[in-house]
């Protein structure tokens, strides 16, 4: 997430200008410089390649060469990474030589075990043995620690370098200005070059699968309120749907984690009732930080699902078994046995195969439920593509403006490619006209190698990239196998059933840069109001508390627990970075 304190205001005024351009500027200047590539429609693989790249892929010559050489004299970086168990060796790696041959820049590794990434870099910080390039530490350097080093001096700001020296990511704000929203601190500047990685049906995720054969065999129709969609559980409890004579249909389960012990019920059906993102927090008219589980639809969504489980409509072993649990009832042999369930995709739910006719193709989703007032939303994550911290510049790096315009190469199209898949025309090809993408449309790209195992041709997800919607759908696939192959399923389940439903992007609360003593506030208030919420949650839905009853009492426990505070240190940290 993101945000800073008050303690910062004194220095939003000078810190953009001194620093750098303010994110709309810098949106409006990427927009004059860039190729507006949304909203085009694709012809031919040809003109989908161009969205991508200015040059002319198919001319004589390689069309990446503008982007070098980053440097006419050798420079040389010394890079901290975290180990792969997807890649051999990085000193040998085909793709480390190639860019090296390319850009003029030598890269001096510091590989450290993925298990000591925060050790490692808490030692560098600490130690002041810094690289000059931390690159792929997105999970261990959150925005909170982006702010806090670069307020310290210890990572620098980019705002000016990107401006002068980022052509490629100038043109991929152009498509996708949110990006800037999420790489901002609060004090206005830029820490870190990000990833971009748009995964459609990852950013509407809530989905809920049902048996399509057991719609035919009990002439029931695709439900579209909670009243219909509990009298299809009702049918498959009752009328033996999978004809075995037995009552061991389930027709509602689910599983638990450590992170979500009352089950995956929160990622799908409370939002028939209330607005209830994963974070369990949202922009209520796009403004206000507001608590799902504290509101009164979280009440009536708690209340139904009680009603559900008393009518054994859930059975008590969705809130015990594991992820491992539920793969063994959607695989078993004998018969078919699960109805519905809430998750990504199906394979959380039984084991996928490519071969036609396998089980998991028969699930299909169902669209957001109405709401009592008739409306349908799904949760919307517009900030899901972004990798804020995916390469960050230290103020041991003696030539930044050259290690910009080598970071900026990775956002042409041709260098994700060769950095993510490897060598062109041996572990992927341009597509041929004829070639179809997930989408449908005509295809960008073929991969001619699995990613399966450990290998030494790239970089896998290590650099930056530029991953769009447009790319990932462009993937060439067959279309023999739309039906039984996982992303063209998942791109039209999504398009078809959930896109039309998405939340309003306003709703999502941006990455947010927090203040050290800001974060640890969060951090203590979020463990204990999240077990809390949680447990309620179980309690409700089986019974052994009524929510109706003890509602008011839940509020007011959420509010001894710090609620407030915890949503004010949100609300005040997205007003400020609202200002700057």
């Amino acid at each position: 997430m993101t945000s800073d304190s008050q303690e910062l205001t004194s220095n939003q005024a000078e810190s953009p200008a001194s620093h750098g351009i303010s994110r709309r500027t810098f949106a409006a200047t990427a927009a004059a410089a860039g190729v507006a590539a949304a909203g085009v429609q694709a012809a031919s693989a040809a003109d989908r390649r161009g969205l991508f790249d200015r040059a002319q892929i198919g001319t004589p010559g390689e069309p990446i060469d503008y982007l070098f050489p980053v440097t006419e004299e050798k420079v040389t970086f010394r890079i901290l990474v975290p180990s792969s168990t997807q890649i051999e060796d990085f000193e040998t790696n085909d793709f480390t030589l190639w860019m090296e041959e390319k850009s003029n820049v030598h890269v001096e590794w510091e590989v450290v075990p993925q298990e000591e990434m925060q050790t490692s870099l808490n030692v560098r910080l600490a130690g002041g043995d810094l690289p000059d390039i931390i690159m792929n530490f997105t999970g261990t350097i959150t925005p909170a620690l982006l702010q806090l080093y670069g307020s310290q001096g210890l990572f620098i700001p980019l705002n000016d370098l990107i401006e002068e020296h980022a052509t490629e990511f100038k043109r991929v704000v152009n498509e996708y200005p949110l990006i800037m929203e999420a790489i901002t601190a609060t004090d206005g500047n830029i820490y870190s070059i990000p990833e971009l990685n748009d995964c459609f049906h990852c950013s509407l995720p809530a989905k809920l699968w049902v048996y399509k054969p057991w719609l035919e065999k009990l002439g029931k129709e695709i439900p579209t309120t909670p009243e219909e969609y509990a009298d299809l559980l009702r049918a498959i409890r009752d009328e033996d749907p999978n004809g075995n004579g037995k009552q061991d249909e389930v027709p509602l389960t689910t599983w638990v984690t450590t992170t979500a012990p009352a089950g995956q019920f929160p990622n799908y059906t409370m939002n028939v009732f209330q607005y209830a993102p994963n974070e369990r927090l949202y922009l209520k008219d796009g403004t206000t930080v507001t608590a799902s589980f504290a509101e009164s639809g979280w009440r009536d969504a708690l209340a139904y699902y009680a009603g559900l489980y008393q009518e054994g409509l859930i059975p008590p072993q969705s809130f015990t078994q594991d992820a491992t649990g539920i793969l063994q009832m959607g695989n078993n042999t004998d018969d078919v046995l699960i109805g519905t369930a809430p998750a990504l995709y199906p394979g959380q739910l039984m084991d996928i195969d490519s071969i036609e006719g396998g089980r998991w193709t028969d699930y299909i989703a169902i669209p957001p439920l109405k709401n009592p007032d008739g409306t349908q939303y799904t949760p919307y994550y517009p900030y899901q593509p972004f990798q804020i911290s995916k390469l960050v510049i230290t103020s041991a790096c003696k030539n930044p403006e050259v290690a910009v315009k080598w970071a900026d190469t990775f956002f042409n199209l041709e260098m994700t490619m060769r950095s993510q898949e490897g060598n062109l025309d041996e572990q992927w090809r341009w597509a041929t006209e004829d070639e179809v993408g997930i989408d449908g449309q005509p295809a960008i790209w073929k991969r001619l190698v699995s990613w399966d195992g450990s290998q030494n041709f790239c970089w896998r997800q290590h650099a930056p990239s530029y991953r769009s919607n447009t790319f990932r759908l462009g993937e060439a696939t067959d279309p023999a196998d739309a039906d039984h192959s996982l992303e063209p399923i998942l791109y039209r389940e999504t398009k078809n059933n959930y896109e039309p439903y998405k939340a309003p992007a306003e709703w999502a609360i941006p990455p947010l840069f927090f203040t050290p003593e800001d974060s640890e506030t969060i951090a203590d208030a979020k463990s204990t109001i999240d077990a809390y919420v949680n447990e309620t949650m179980a309690l409700a839905i089986t019974g052994q508390l009524d929510i109706n009853a003890e509602w008011e009492n839940y509020l007011s426990t959420l509010e001894a627990m710090g609620l407030p505070g915890y949503l004010e240190v949100y609300q005040r940290t997205f007003d400020l970075r609202s200002k700057s």
